[in-house]
């Protein structure tokens, strides 16, 4: 569909940090610049640091007010109840009209639904960034969610999926695909114009760089274990991680133990995107080592660190885990390696020892970038919904 510049457009996410990046803000800033108002809603996930839903109103891309609703308390599911209520009641109350509403979790979509019935939401987006088919280890909960999730399908009118293999997954999980909306791949993208690409004699050719939540899923500890190892053949190697979690103390434990602490830089979640892609430009390798695990959301979902990599000229490392790994194989855009400690070993010392085989590498991943530019995919995506 055309988005006018007279349109009101609502947005619904959940995140973990209010600052960070992700899906819904790419969304949001894509297109509040583009029309007459634009109503973002943020809901915190159990673990986030805060515990309210943020209500963010733009007026032709400028942030007029900002609401809060009363502190979420109680079990998870709880929350999620809370939070149903909290959509319904703010559309039910403020008698706001819109022309598109982009959901990023089942829930909101159902409770907003209703408003599309009696023509206060035009259309309807449910855009899944991510789907496990274990998802809650608890069996009622984890049945309720994905009834949630085949409702949203149906009630829909266009379903964005990050990742294909995410629409087999439904279909693997029981979903009939014949009955629900139409399915459309929107891939998570980078932003071109934040980045300012190094030449090679500006990177640090031992420098070793990962981004994103520090969880035992994300596999730093191989990186970590594998450094003693490393430095054995280059001894000038160094790693930077970006980003928190709670695998963070676990990991510098590790560190000092192994003795590798003049080697490893936490710098803790960076707010300043400048300062991060100052790092990540001048860096030489990008990581994502995931550990191989099949209830693991990055299996099913689209790893946006990636895409910032190659974005940034970086060269990929990361495991088989991830369906994006084939797209890194084919290109050359990196290595694909298995979750052993030897085979990251062989790769760092592959990629870092030949500076032909690095540019040769470096020049795939900044060709490959050019796919996912984020601007480009959500234009794409909107018109087509």
């Amino acid at each position: 569909m055309k988005i006018l510049q007279s349109a009101n457009v609502l947005v619904i996410s959940h995140g973990y940090r209010l600052a960070s990046g992700g899906p819904a803000q790419d969304l949001r800033d894509f297109l509040k610049n583009k029309v007459s108002r634009l109503d973002y809603i943020d809901h915190p996930f159990p673990h986030a640091d805060y515990k309210q839903t943020h209500f963010f109103f733009y007026n032709h891309g400028i942030l007029k007010t900002i609401g809060r609703s009363i502190p979420y308390v109680g079990p998870e599911i709880f929350r999620y109840i809370q939070q149903f209520i909290v959509i319904f009641l703010f559309l039910l109350f403020s008698f706001r009209k819109y022309d598109i509403c982009f959901a990023l979790d089942n829930h909101s979509l159902i409770a907003v639904s209703f408003f599309r019935k009696i023509s206060r939401i035009r259309k309807l987006v449910y855009y899944s960034i991510d789907y496990i088919p274990m998802r809650f280890t608890n069996r009622i909960i984890n049945n309720l969610y994905h009834l949630a999730d085949r409702i949203a399908c149906h009630i829909s009118d266009t379903n964005w999926v990050v990742a294909k293999h995410m629409i087999q997954a439904r279909k693997n999980n029981g979903v009939n695909l014949e009955k629900t909306s139409p399915f459309r791949e929107v891939p998570m993208g980078f932003h071109r114009s934040e980045i300012v690409l190094q030449p090679i004699n500006k990177i640090d050719r031992f420098h070793l760089v990962y981004m994103g939540t520090i969880l035992e899923k994300q596999g730093l500890q191989l990186i970590i274990e594998a450094l003693p190892e490393i430095v054995k053949e280059l001894p000038k190697i160094h790693l930077t991680i970006i980003g928190t979690g709670n695998y963070e103390n676990t990991l510098k434990t590790l560190v000092k133990k192994l003795k590798v602490k003049s080697r490893v830089t936490f710098k803790g979640f960076i707010a300043d995107k400048n300062e991060m892609y100052t790092i990540l430009t001048t860096a030489a390798i990008g990581l994502a080592p995931y550990k191989p695990d099949p209830e693991s959301f990055s299996y099913y979902a689209d790893p946006s660190k990636i895409k910032i990599y190659l974005g940034c000229g970086l060269p990929v490392i990361t495991t088989h885990v991830t369906k994006f790994s084939k797209i890194i194989e084919n290109t050359k855009a990196g290595i694909i390696i298995d979750y052993d400690i030897y085979d990251f070993c062989k790769a760092v010392t592959k990629l870092i020892s030949s500076s032909k085989l690095y540019k040769f590498h470096r020049n795939n991943a900044v060709n490959l970038s050019a796919n996912y530019v984020t601007e480009e995919i959500l234009k794409k995506a909107i018109e087509q919904a």
